[in-house]
């Protein structure tokens, strides 16, 4: 293709040495250019990035100098583990010398593994429910700006949205004595979508509570709108997010449970389990 021999030869080092690949660096961007237009930075940068040194990068000599590559932090497996390690080290000492059975075991080893089990369950519940909550993509174009408030803090923000515009545009004052919102024109004339909003404002005016549980037949079709769009989950999806997040806490409670009421029906002292006195004249604290 070039008709002549095309040699590569490596670097012999030395500053002479860098400044000529500076320089030809430097005409092999003008080349580009000349051809191609201004050559994209993600593949060729500039010559004085291309040739700066950077202070993290170091000559090693490997046969006097051991390297270690810098960890990483794990994901949501190396967490798990780490938690278990540091959970069996816990009472990895103690339960060589128990009984298998752990409901068998004394307080004080026994609250050593519950706390490890704690500290399980909550990052399984919550990297269950960061899992279950992620639906696929979603499609974000189009949003009005009632529909992020929804997003940001639920029905609430919404309709104080919806209120601001409304007060913003001079269709809806607010009396204070005794604080009281009130329309300034009839609701039917209100643009969409404030329409039903503002009929709730004119039937149940009073800022708060009330005005939000009225104002459902606004702030719904906002929902499903953005649950149809994947942006947010559905009543269905959000019992499911819960009820998963909730399994691993509930299954250590009732673990913690059974302890408990192993010790009473053994008539033993589970006040150092339950954070509580309970009183038995046959024992001193």
């Amino acid at each position: 293709m070039l008709g002549t021999p095309l040699h590569h030869e490596p670097t012999r080092g030395g500053p002479a040495q860098g400044r000529h690949f500076r320089e030809q660096y430097a005409r092999t961007l003008a080349a580009y250019e000349c051809w191609f237009g201004p050559p994209p930075l993600a593949f060729w940068p500039g010559t004085q990035e291309r040739f700066a040194d950077p202070a993290r990068w170091r000559h090693v000599d490997l046969h006097r100098q051991l390297v270690l590559p810098r960890p990483r932090l794990p994901g949501w497996r190396g967490w798990l583990s780490g938690v278990g390690l540091v959970g069996g080290t816990l009472v990895a000492g103690t339960a060589a010398a128990l009984p298998l059975d752990p409901f068998d075991w004394t307080a004080e080893p026994f609250l050593e593994l519950f706390v490890a089990l704690a500290l399980l369950a909550l990052i399984l519940s919550s990297w269950l429910r960061y899992r279950l909550r992620e639906t696929g993509p979603g499609r974000a174009d189009a949003l009005d700006h009632y529909q992020p408030a929804y997003l940001a803090d639920g029905p609430a923000r919404a309709v104080d949205t919806g209120v601001t515009d409304l007060l913003t545009q001079g269709l809806v004052r607010l009396e204070e004595s005794p604080p009281r919102l009130s329309l300034t024109v009839s609701a039917s004339h209100l643009p969409e979508p404030l329409r039903e909003l503002g009929a709730a404002i004119d039937r149940y005016g009073t800022p708060g509570a009330m005005l939000l549980r009225n104002a459902t037949t606004w702030h719904e079709p906002l929902k499903a709108s953005l649950v149809s769009r994947g942006l947010a989950l559905s009543e269905q999806q959000s019992w499911t997010v819960r009820s998963a997040g909730a399994l691993p806490l509930l299954a250590v409670a009732a673990f913690g449970s059974i302890k408990i009421l192993v010790g009473l029906s053994r008539d033993r002292p589970v006040g150092f389990l339950v954070c509580r006195w309970l009183p038995k004249p046959a024992y001193s604290w």
